[in-house]
């Protein structure tokens, strides 16, 4: 999400990073993805499920280890707020998702890799 002429309200950072998702949620079928890049709200993703705009998902980011904490894994909801088709030679499509409801914990677990990728 952005600010007119003020730039992202939060920074992201390229990240490759395993993301599962699962559509419909709560549907215990998640399917494996990786990021293409992330920030505080949001992350961006290339998957081979479909997943309709603004439709919402399970969304499950796993954040590597950082000094002497263990692997985090950020288990949250999010919206599909773009979609972007498949690159050539692909069959994955690019998904951006909104986290939703996500926890102080998490968003902060979020925001120390972000600005240690910096």
């Amino acid at each position: 999400m952005e600010r007119e002429g003020k730039g992202r309200l939060d920074p992201r950072v390229a990240a490759r990073l395993r993301v599962d998702v699962e559509y419909p949620p709560r549907g215990d079928a998640w399917t494996r993805a990786e990021s293409i890049d992330l920030s505080a709200s949001g992350v961006y993703v290339r998957c081979g499920q479909t997943l309709p705009l603004k439709s919402q998902v399970g969304c499950r980011v796993f954040l590597p280890a950082s000094g002497a904490e263990e692997d985090n894994l950020v288990d949250t909801q999010a919206v599909v707020v773009r979609v972007d088709l498949p690159e050539t030679g692909s069959k994955e499509c690019r998904y951006g998702l909104y986290f939703l409801n996500l926890e102080e914990r998490d968003l902060e677990a979020i925001r120390r890799f972000v600005f240690s990728s910096m």
